[in-house]
């Protein structure tokens, strides 16, 4: 009954790009001038730039895969080879928070510049049990679990340990 996070992108660039305060996501057509990069094969809170990031080629989208992916799209935006990166909310919080404790100065250089549409239904993660007796046990536990965390406020605690915010 409860989502286990809320799985929402966002557009990231460099603090002195031309872009902040200018450019706001519009469609696709508003990333036909911009340098974006991303994860190939990622999925993304909307269908029209997952596909966007999946299909298109060099110079156009840095599609990436493999090993620290927050750290190799960062720095190519430090370095101002890409004008945006779209990457999952919680994850370049998590990754800026780690790279900020770390003393890593150029982790304050990278900040939001838009949020990727939400198509209905894609943002909302649930965990996944089996319909069996045990998979209905284990989903009551969780939301349960779940819903006292919030009540005690042991949520908002986990999440501070992580540099996040809870999404209720």
């Amino acid at each position: 009954e409860t989502e286990i996070c809320m799985y929402t992108h966002k557009f990231y660039g460099h603090k002195d790009s031309p872009l902040i305060g200018k450019w706001k996501y519009k469609g696709i057509e508003s990333l036909k001038d911009i340098k974006l990069s991303g994860t190939k094969g990622w999925s993304y809170s909307s269908i029209e730039v997952t596909r966007y990031v999946n299909e298109q080629s060099e110079p156009r989208v840095y599609a990436m895969y493999g090993e620290d992916l927050p750290e190799r799209h960062t720095k190519m935006l430090l370095r101002k080879r890409t004008d945006l990166y779209v990457e999952n909310e919680f994850m370049m919080t998590y990754f800026l928070y780690n790279e900020k404790k770390s003393g890593n100065a150029d982790a304050d250089k990278i900040v939001v510049v838009d949020s990727v549409p939400i198509d209905e239904g894609t943002s909302e993660s649930y965990p996944v049990f089996y319909k069996d007796k045990n998979g209905q046990a284990y989903a009551a536990i969780f939301t349960d679990g779940i819903k006292e965390l919030r009540a005690t406020g042991k949520m908002a605690d986990i999440m501070a340990d992580y540099g996040l915010k809870d999404w209720k």
